[in-house]
């Protein structure tokens, strides 16, 4: 499925636990995923332009707007293919960015 993150053991190939995107953030599909080490964080972008935060057990880090209500990070582009985190500058960076 194209919502859902697994964690595989590599030493017997079986799942160690998965996220499903929807349920965590009402996202139907994910574009693009990305880890950072520095931080222990999984950063993810939705085929509807958000940007989704996972720490290292998969478990959603909600974000609140001025207002108090829990959403994602909603992103001002179109389009986005490919997201890295360049670890030694803290910087997000993004490719195939449309919009």
């Amino acid at each position: 499925m194209r919502n859902n993150l697994h964690v595989w053991d590599p030493t017997n190939g079986s799942t160690v636990f998965s996220v499903n995107f929807f349920d965590t953030a009402q996202s139907h599909s994910v574009s693009t995923v990305t880890y950072s080490k520095r931080y222990h964080l999984y950063l993810a972008v939705t085929s509807d332009f958000k940007l989704l935060v996972y720490n290292e057990q998969l478990k959603y880090i909600k974000q609140k707007d001025v207002h108090g209500n829990v959403k994602p990070i909603e992103l001002k582009v179109r389009l986005v293919n490919f997201i890295h985190f360049w670890e030694s500058q803290s910087k997000l960076i993004t490719a195939g960015v449309g919009g």
